[in-house]
């Protein structure tokens, strides 16, 4: 099969998206991992997006290899979430399944993902991060954990209340999702396209509501998934990209999405992880950006954002170490940015976080 390709069988039950950008590296191990499933029958969907190094190249030359990939080449770059929602509309499958590009994927994870499919809308398996070497090495261990089985509306307050260990289960990866679930999400999420081009179908904005909506998600308990984690990457992320803005907003709008659904629990840990997050993007900002009148208004966002939830995030009482750490570190940003920057920005991005990959 060739360049934009469609695949014979029209009536492929599941469909594999896999957008791709730079990943030469690994990029063949990881589409090799889906071909060699046990569960044969699917489609895999690939989506170049407009790659400058050799990973356009890897995805024709495999699908020539396999009739059950296509390829689609995007001829700029358009980003993570027009990545896979062009693979989305392309897709034919009842069950979507998206991987990153240079993750690795055990060989029965289909085959046991599509095995529990009667019994949700959403079936998710344990993923964890893995470094290369881990992953190189990785013999997974089957514990035969029973599924566990719960409505939409709970698992969302399970996830990001953080009542319980399931592992990397925030990302759309790990798991098979009803093409028709996937559709409504969308719609909840198209009237932030425009606005946040770079992440309406990313994990920050679009899976919460993905949960939320879901009648039945399953989740089973046996690492099927391993995403990779590189310390390269991190020199990168302190350099604020347009992504960096705009989650701080998306995850504004989930924090509103939790509090108006009545998922209080969700709330208040997904207000301290925010109020986080807008001290990570503004420690970015703070050292990395060249654009001034950027950097003096996403100072005037934080201050607003600071003084609208300051207040009731300080009331929260709680007898957990970590929340009095966040809460110290909240209190100190929110009294001298620059302060932070200096003494729990400098702590954790040149230090602590180093050792967190």
């Amino acid at each position: 099969m060739g360049n934009d390709s469609m695949v014979n069988e029209k009536n492929v039950e599941l469909s594999i998206i896999v957008p791709v950008y730079n990943s030469q590296k690994y990029l063949s191990q990881c589409i090799n991992s889906v071909l060699a499933q046990t569960h044969r029958s699917f489609e895999l969907i690939l989506v170049d997006d407009a790659s400058t190094d050799h990973s356009g190249e890897i995805c024709d030359t495999l699908a020539a290899e396999d009739p059950r990939i296509q390829v689609i080449h995007h001829e700029q770059n358009k980003g993570l979430s027009i990545s896979r929602e062009d693979g989305f509309q392309r897709s034919s499958g009842e069950w979507i399944s998206f991987i990153d590009n240079d993750d690795y994927i055990v060989p029965d994870m289909y085959e046991c993902l599509m095995q529990n499919k009667s019994k949700g809308d959403i079936i998710c398996v344990r993923g964890e991060d893995r470094s290369c070497k881990e992953i190189e090495t990785f013999r997974r261990k089957k514990t035969e954990a029973d599924p566990i089985v719960m409505s939409g509306r709970n698992f969302c307050d399970q996830v990001y209340a953080k009542k319980a260990d399931f592992g990397c289960v925030g990302p759309i990866w790990a798991k098979i999702i009803k093409r028709s679930l996937i559709s409504k999400t969308l719609k909840k999420v198209e009237a932030y396209e425009n606005d946040l081009y770079w992440v309406y179908f990313e994990d920050v904005l679009f899976v919460p509501m993905l949960f939320f909506y879901a009648q039945k998600i399953v989740f089973i308990n046996d690492l099927y998934y391993l995403h990779r984690h590189m310390k390269s990457n991190l020199s990168s992320t302190l350099v604020p990209k347009e992504y960096h803005y705009e989650t701080v907003v998306a995850k504004k709008i989930v924090l509103q999405f939790f509090k108006e659904n009545g998922l209080s629990e969700a709330y208040r840990e997904y207000l301290a992880d925010w109020l986080l997050e807008l001290q990570s993007v503004w420690y970015k900002v703070w050292k990395n950006e060249p654009d001034d009148e950027k950097k003096a208004n996403f100072d005037s966002t934080v201050e607003c954002y600071y003084k609208e939830y300051y207040r009731e995030f300080m009331k929260e009482k709680s007898n957990r170490v970590a929340k009095h750490i966040k809460k110290i570190s909240i209190m100190i940003f929110h009294n001298n940015k620059v302060l932070w920057g200096k003494t729990f920005g400098t702590l954790y991005f040149n230090g602590i976080r180093k050792f967190l990959y």
